[in-house]
């Protein structure tokens, strides 16, 4: 199984039970209140 993460990256998804590769565009907006600069620094984000 391909990670959330991944899917991201790599734009592909592979549904449960299937052998064929799908292409997805996503987009994801968010928000966080976090010094992310830091939190990268401290490899407690990506």
């Amino acid at each position: 199984m391909i990670s959330r993460l991944l899917v991201l990256q790599s734009g592909e998804i592979q549904i449960i039970g299937s052998n064929n590769t799908n292409r997805v565009n996503v987009r994801v907006i968010a928000a966080t209140n976090k010094e992310l600069k830091s939190m990268v620094g401290e490899g407690k984000f990506r």
